[in-house]
């Protein structure tokens, strides 16, 4: 979708036996990707695994996971907080980014 938009991203790639599913970098500050296409919506140690991938990058590094099935509410919970480094989207924010609304 990055490509779509003529968005430069970074592949996927294993640094330290971690796989990262991709990373762009907007204004200074990195963001890793990582997307879940599964039926099961993602789960609370899915966003703590990221959560630590994230966390172990420099201070401009965030993080965008892609669940196509949503998020259990303790997956929310985990990702949620003040000064939290990761953004949370599904299925519904991927319709409305391709259909413009």
């Amino acid at each position: 979708m990055l490509d779509f938009f003529e968005v430069p991203t970074r592949r996927p790639y294993v640094i330290e036996g971690r796989q990262i599913d991709g990373s762009v970098t907007v204004q200074g500050t990195t963001y890793l990707n990582e997307l879940k296409f599964t039926t099961d919506q993602a789960r609370a140690p899915d966003v703590d695994v990221f959560y630590h991938k994230v966390q172990e990058k420099a201070d401009n590094t965030m993080g965008i996971m892609v669940s196509i099935s949503g998020y259990s509410s303790t997956a929310i919970d985990a990702a949620s907080g003040p000064r939290t480094p990761l953004l949370l989207l599904d299925h519904s924010h991927l319709y409305l980014l391709l259909t413009g609304a």
